[in-house]
């Protein structure tokens, strides 16, 4: 059996030499770098996702099982419909962040940790239904599918983990 405990620490004093950045400030001096990498990272593994979706999506119209293609499995057919939703959700969410930002036109700093949670934890879902419609191949080395699953959740937390992006969203709302 696991033991689990939590940890409350209050009234911590840090000294100001181990401080980044200024006190309720979000990172400092490097909270625009920071965004900016946030979104790289989500943009990167939104391409990686939408090519698995893609791939997932030939492959379940080209495999049969039970006498049709399993695209026609309702099972499949509507994991590959959330797939789809979910990458196009997606699609619209980064450009109108990444105007806002340029444009300095009602630019919210949370918007990029709500998006990175959102797309983040949208592409595990992704990966893990790929597997499942690839089935026992979705694990072999030689096929793609792997390598993306692996991919995703090695770089799942590149610029922090979703719960530190609403973590974060939650300290400046």
């Amino acid at each position: 059996m696991e033991a689990r405990a939590e940890v409350i620490i209050e009234n911590l004093r840090v000294p100001a030499r181990y401080a980044v950045g200024e006190p309720d400030k979000m990172y400092g001096e490097h909270s625009e770098s920071f965004l900016a990498d946030c979104l790289f990272v989500v943009t990167a593994g939104l391409s990686e996702g939408r090519t698995c979706y893609e791939e997932t999506k030939e492959f379940a119209r080209t495999r049969v099982q039970g006498g049709k293609r399993i695209i026609e499995h309702v099972n499949v057919g509507t994991r590959l419909a959330d797939m789809h939703v979910g990458i196009e959700a997606s699609r619209a969410l980064l450009p109108k962040i990444a105007w806002c930002w340029d444009n300095d036109h009602d630019f919210d700093p949370k918007m990029v940790f709500l998006a990175k949670a959102f797309i983040s934890d949208m592409l595990s879902k992704l990966y893990i239904d790929a597997l499942e419609i690839w089935a026992g191949l979705g694990v072999q080395k030689d096929l793609p599918i792997e390598r993306y699953f692996r991919n995703h959740f090695s770089t799942l937390h590149g610029g922090g983990t979703p719960v530190l992006d609403r973590i974060l969203d939650m300290k400046i709302l």
